[in-house]
């Protein structure tokens, strides 16, 4: 219980930066829907429309309808869902490698405590910021929309894509501890962990670009959910249990690897 409070307070100013990160791609990008408003939704589905389908698909304009509050907040989360996946590869590194930078993994192995449980207890930590993260979102969410004035019910709305939010950075967060334990080079890993987001990043553009997008949807978790069915308020199944297995897996790796490591403090 040591390492988990330990890794919450250790971990809680990078939190609060990361959040101040959210609040203004939430918040502020709700209020501005206001302007988009007031220039006419029509004039600007135009604009969207008239744009190559790559340019679109790289922007993250691809099939969505600027038409009406949803579409435009669908949009704001296609690039809330990068920086969440950033903040997970993040905390997932340093739940890995931040006692082997720090150099104190020597001073907490000779503790009585199992690898596995000290590993267990910092990937329990990142997850509660996973979860607070994703509630902020709903917050910032509602909090923006209240602003708008609108007589719509949006809670359902925000709360479906809150939760593809967390599950989506669920994966991240697999990943990146697992590079991290591939790698005995943190630099290394965590270069790695955000090459990761990149590559799936650019696949979804891809795949965006793409008038059938059924295969290549499910290579990248930046499309595992459909917005537009997201907005209708519906999770599909699959791609959380997608998500689940990949993180299952992902971790999985990282605990049969910790277990081997040579875990030296000094620099790799």
């Amino acid at each position: 219980m040591n390492v988990f409070i330990h890794d919450l307070r250790f971990g809680l100013r990078s939190f609060l930066v990361w959040s101040m990160v959210l609040f203004v791609f939430v918040f502020a990008g709700m209020v501005k829907y206001t302007g988009v408003e007031a220039g006419g939704t029509d004039a600007i589905n135009a604009l969207i429309d008239s744009f190559p389908k790559i340019v679109l698909a790289v922007l993250g304009f691809s099939g969505f309808d600027m038409s009406g509050i949803e579409g435009f907040y669908a949009i704001l989360e296609v690039y809330v869902t990068v920086i969440a996946a950033l903040y997970a590869v993040h905390l997932g590194q340093v739940a890995l490698s931040g006692e082997r930078v720090d150099r104190t993994y020597e001073f907490l192995l000779t503790k009585p405590r199992s690898r596995s449980s000290v590993l267990g207890a910092k990937v329990l930590a990142g997850l509660v910021f996973l979860t607070a993260f994703s509630l902020l979102n709903f917050a910032f969410s509602q909090a923006g929309y209240a602003q708008l004035g609108l007589s719509t019910d949006m809670d359902g709305v925000f709360a479906v894509f809150s939760v593809a939010l967390f599950v989506v950075s669920l994966a991240f967060f697999g990943l990146g501890t697992m590079f991290s334990a591939l790698f005995r080079s943190p630099e290394v890993g965590a270069r790695a962990g955000n090459l990761s987001v990149l590559v799936f990043y650019m696949i979804g553009i891809v795949c965006s670009s793409m008038d059938d997008q059924t295969i290549l949807r499910y290579l990248t978790p930046f499309k595992f959910f459909d917005p537009r069915m997201l907005m209708g308020q519906t999770i599909e199944v699959f791609p959380v249990i997608l998500c689940l297995v990949v993180s299952a897996a992902s971790l999985t790796i990282t605990f049969v690897l910790f277990g081997r490591q040579d875990l030296s403090s000094g620099a790799e």
